[in-house]
């Protein structure tokens, strides 16, 4: 019977070290194609922004003046509150 208890231990644990190698593998593999998902989009908005300000130089010089007089702003009157 001890053995037998054994036997059922092992084949227990066995099925679980196949199943949590399985889980592993196919979330390694969806971790894979998210991280691919990402790239490609990055390398997208990446080439679509670089495309944009080549083509429209002065209107972004302007937004970043405007995020950054934003920014300060905000700083500025987030240090007087205090």
């Amino acid at each position: 019977m001890n053995t037998n208890l054994k036997d059922t231990a092992e084949d227990i644990k066995s099925k679980a070290s196949d199943r949590y190698q399985n889980l592993q593998r196919k979330a390694s593999e969806k971790f894979q194609n998210v991280q691919k998902k990402v790239t490609d989009t990055a390398k997208n908005v990446s080439g679509v922004t670089d495309t944009y300000v080549h083509d429209n130089p002065w209107k972004s010089v302007a937004m970043v003046a405007l995020a950054a007089c934003i920014f300060g702003f905000l700083i500025g009157n987030a240090r007087h509150s205090d």
